[in-house]
């Protein structure tokens, strides 16, 4: 891993084979605008709807993803604030009886909330940053601990720093592995 590899593989993200993730990432936002709090059911379902297909989260329940975010108290400040408790907040679902951790989705729904006080997890990521791990032992954590949102932003910084990407937000870092992951996934 070094700054030319996360450059080229973001120069790849402005190509036209990943031009559909952009503009859904574009269309997102837009919703975003449109219904910028969690005060409104209607706003929030439509997120969820929205974040849930474009990612493919596989949140086969989506109006009761909802639900719960519609619930969480002083959500929005928390979004602002970055609150890291926010992410099990959101990820922590009941349905029917049975509690489920959308802990990719939760990252996904507060990064497009707050695009500077957020970063996105996905199993793409997590194989990606896994590897690097254990290839190069930048850090002392086991491969559940990335789904710790403080521990995948502790993982994140000593990856910056072993690596000296320091040049690279974690958002660049964040989309250049998932399209490594994506790439070889397909090996």
């Amino acid at each position: 891993m070094n700054n030319k590899l996360i450059s080229e593989l973001l120069e790849k993200f402005e190509t036209e084979t990943y031009l559909h993730y952009k503009k859904q990432d574009e269309a997102i936002d837009e919703l975003i605008k449109k219904y910028p709090n969690n005060k409104d059911f209607l706003g929030v379902i439509l997120k969820v709807g929205i974040i849930n297909s474009f990612y493919s989260t596989n949140i086969f329940k989506p109006f009761a993803v909802a639900k719960k975010i519609f619930a969480i108290k002083d959500l929005d400040k928390k979004l602002k604030d970055e609150s890291i408790s926010v992410m099990n907040e959101i990820a922590n679902v009941e349905i029917a009886g049975k509690k489920k951790n959308f802990y990719s989705f939760a990252t996904k729904y507060c990064y497009h909330h707050n695009h500077n006080g957020y970063t996105i997890y996905d199993s793409y990521l997590d194989n990606e940053i896994w590897k690097l791990i254990k290839e190069d032992k930048f850090i002392d954590v086991r491969r559940e601990d990335l789904k710790n949102y403080s521990t995948y932003l502790e993982v994140l910084c000593a990856l910056k720093k072993y690596y000296s990407l320091d040049k690279f937000t974690n958002r660049d870092i964040e989309k250049a592995l998932w399209i490594k992951g994506k790439e070889d996934s397909f090996k």
